[in-house]
C-alpha cells in the first residue's frame, strides 16, 4: 500500500486538530456549564440583602406610621422579590441566569418560594395595608432564618457548580496525558519513516561530494512513499552522474587535442585584429571632428532660437500695446461721437435762442412804436387840456369845474409823457443790450459751427487712426505667426540636428569602444593563448579526478 508522507503528516496533524478541538469543545462545554452560575449566585445575595433591608423597613413602618418612603420602597422590594422569584426558577437571558438543572436545588428553591409566597410576602403586605404589629414580629423573629434557608441553596448550588469544574479539570488532564502519549508515538514514527532514510541519503551525498564516491552504488527502500521516490531519483541521478563522468573523460581527452589547433587560429587572428584596430582609430577621430561641427552648428541655431523668442516677447508686448491703443482709439471715439452729438444740441439750442433773441429785438421796436403813439396822444391830450382850461377861463366862474378838470388831465397828461419816456429809455437801453446779445449769440454760433466742422475733420482723422492700428494691429499677429512658425521650424532643425549629434556622438562613441574592444580582443587573444596553456593543464589534472570515481 503507497501512503505517501505528507498524508502521514495529515494525518498526524488531523490528529492534533482533533485533541485541539476536543480541548476546545470540552472548555467550551464547561464554559456553558458554569457560565451563569456566579451570576445565580450573586443573585441570591441580592435577595439576602433584600430580605435584611424589607425586614428594616417594616420596623421603620411600624414605629413610625407616617413613613412614606419606607412604605414606597418596602412595596418595591416586595415586587422585586416576586421577579427574582421568577428569574431563578425560570431563568432570565438578560441577566445570564439560567433555569436550575439539579433538582435539589430546585426543590430548596420552590421550598424557599413557597415559604416567601405563604409566609413573609403576606405579612409584608400586612404592614404595607394597616402596619400589623403581629405580622411584623413574625418577620422580625424569622427573618435570619429564612434567610438561612436562602444560604443553603447557595451553598449546594456553589458545591455542584465546583462539581461542574472539577469534573471539567479532570477531562482537561486526560486530554493533556493523551496527547502527549500521542506526540510521543508520532515523534516516533516520523524519526523512524522519515529520519533515518533522510539520514542514510545524506551520508551518500556526503561520500560523493568528496570526490571519492564509489558511482556503482545504489540506495535500497522498501516504503513506497516520497522518500522511496527521492531514493529512486537519486540512484537515477548517480546514474547520470556515472554517464557524464564517463563523457568528461573522453571530452578531455579530445579537448587535449583541439588546444593545440586553437592556439594557431587564434596567432592569426591577433594579427587580423591589429590592421583593424588602426582602421577604427581613423574612423573615431573623424566621428570627433563630425561632432563637434554639429556641436556648432547647434549652438548658433539655438542663439537664433533664443533671439526669435526674444522678438516674439518683443512682438507680444507691442501687441498688448497696440491693442490698448485700438481700445483708447475706440473708447476716444466713443467720446468725439458723444461730443459731436452734445455739440449739435448746442448748435440747435443757440440758434433757438438766437431766435429768441431777434424776437426780443423785434417786441423791444414795436414796444417802441407803442410808446411813440402813446406819447403822441400824450402831446395831443395835453394840448387838448390847455385849450380847455383857455376855454374855462372865458366861460368864468361857471367853467372853474371845467378848469379844474382839464387841469387835472394836462398833469395826467404830463405824467404819461414822463413815464412813457423813461419807458422809452428803458426800452432803448434794453434794446442795445438785446442787440448786442443778438451778436455775441451770431458770433458764438459762428464759432460753434467752426468747431463742429473741426470736430467733423477730427472724426474723420480718428476713423484714420483707428484703421490704421487695426491695420497694424493684424499686420503685427501675422508677423508673431510668422515668427512662431519661424521658431517651431527652428526647434525641429534643432531636434533634427540634435539627433544627427546623437548618432555621431554614438559612432564617435562607438568606434573608440570598437577600437578598445578590439585592443582588449586583441590582448585578449593573448590571453586565450595563455589560457590555452592552463586549459590543457586543467585536462590532464581532470583526468586524475575522474579517474577517482568508480565508474
Amino acid at each position: 500500500m503507497k501512503i505517501k508522507i505528507k498524508d502521514k503528516l495529515k494525518f498526524i496533524c488531523i490528529c492534533y486538530i482533533a485533541l485541539i478541538a476536543l480541548t476546545v469543545v470540552m472548555n467550551f462545554s464547561t464554559y456553558k456549564e458554569i457560565n451563569g452560575d456566579s451570576s445565580f449566585i450573586n443573585y441570591f445575595g441580592k435577595m439576602r440583602a433584600y430580605n435584611y433591608r424589607m425586614a428594616q423597613l417594616s420596623s421603620n413602618i411600624v414605629l413610625a406610621s407616617d413613613d412614606k418612603e419606607s412604605l414606597e420602597a418596602l412595596e418595591v422590594k416586595i415586587k422585586e422579590i416576586d421577579n427574582m422569584f421568577e428569574d431563578l426558577v425560570n431563568g432570565n437571558s438578560k441577566l445570564d441566569i439560567k433555569p436550575i438543572d439539579n433538582d435539589s436545588i430546585k426543590n430548596n428553591l420552590n421550598d424557599v418560594k413557597i415559604q416567601w409566597e405563604k409566609e413573609f410576602k403576606p405579612a409584608y403586605i400586612n404592614i404595607l395595608e394597616n402596619g400589623d404589629k403581629n405580622s411584623w414580629k413574625f418577620i422580625k423573629d424569622n427573618v435570619n432564618k429564612y434567610v438561612n434557608s436562602i444560604d443553603d441553596v447557595v451553598v449546594e448550588y456553589t458545591l455542584y457548580s465546583k462539581g461542574k469544574i472539577s469534573s471539567a479539570k479532570n477531562k482537561s488532564i486526560f486530554i493533556l496525558g493523551a496527547s502527549i502519549i500521542l506526540s510521543v508515538i508520532f515523534g516516533t514514527l516520523m524519526i523512524k519513516v522519515i529520519m533515518k532514510p533522510l539520514i542514510k541519503i545524506k551520508d551518500e551525498f556526503e561520500v560523493i561530494s568528496k570526490g571519492e564516491g564509489d558511482l556503482r552504488k545504489e540506495i535500497l527502500y522498501k516504503y513506497n512513499d516520497e522518500i522511496g521516490e527521492l531514493t529512486k531519483y537519486f540512484n537515477g541521478f548517480i546514474g547520470k552522474i556515472r554517464e557524464v563522468v564517463g563523457t568528461i573523460f573522453n571530452s578531455s581527452r579530445m579537448l587535449k587535442e583541439s588546444v593545440a589547433s586553437m592556439q594557431i587560429i587564434n596567432d592569426e587572428l591577433g594579427r587580423a585584429t591589429e590592421t583593424i584596430s588602426v582602421s577604427m582609430q581613423n574612423v573615431s577621430s573623424g566621428s570627433v571632428e563630425q561632432f563637434n561641427m554639429i556641436q556648432h552648428i547647434m549652438s548658433q541655431t539655438e542663439d537664433v532660437n533664443s533671439e526669435i523668442t526674444d522678438v516674439m516677447e518683443k512682438i507680444d508686448i507691442l501687441l498688448i500695446q497696440l491693442e490698448n491703443s485700438k481700445n483708447s482709439s475706440i473708447e476716444g471715439k466713443k467720446i468725439l461721437n458723444k461730443e459731436i452729438e452734445e455739440l449739435k444740441d448746442l448748435v440747435l439750442n443757440t440758434k433757438k435762442l438766437s431766435n429768441i433773441v431777434n424776437e426780443l429785438e423785434k417786441d423791444s421796436q414795436d414796444i417802441q412804436g407803442i410808446l411813440n403813439i402813446i406819447n403822441q396822444i400824450s402831446s395831443q391830450t395835453n394840448l387838448l387840456a390847455l385849450n380847455a382850461s383857455i376855454e374855462a377861463s372865458r366861460v368864468g366862474e361857471h367853467g372853474r369845474g371845467f378848469s379844474v378838470i382839464a387841469e387835472e388831465i394836462r398833469k395826467l397828461s404830463d405824467e404819461s409823457k414822463d413815464s412813457t419816456e423813461k419807458i422809452e429809455n428803458i426800452i432803448k437801453y434794453r434794446l442795445g443790450k438785446i442787440f448786442n446779445i443778438g451778436e455775441y449769440m451770431n458770433v458764438i454760433l459762428n464759432q460753434i459751427i467752426t468747431y463742429q466742422q473741426d470736430m467733423s475733420d477730427v472724426e474723420m482723422r480718428f476713423n484714420e487712426v483707428t484703421k490704421q492700428a487695426n491695420e497694424e494691429y493684424l499686420e503685427m499677429k501675422h508677423i508673431r505667426e510668422i515668427n512662431y512658425n519661424v521658431k517651431e521650424e527652428f526647434k525641429e532643425i534643432n531636434s533634427s540636428i540634435s539627433k544627427v549629434a546623437y548618432i555621431a556622438e554614438e559612432n564617435s562613441v562607438n568606434s573608440q569602444e570598437i577600437a578598445a574592444s578590439i585592443e582588449e580582443q586583441a590582448a585578449s587573444f593573448e590571453q586565450v593563448n595563455n589560457n590555452m596553456d592552463s586549459i590543457n593543464q586543467l585536462s590532464i589534472d581532470l583526468n586524475k579526478i575522474i579517474g577517482k570515481f568508480k565508474i
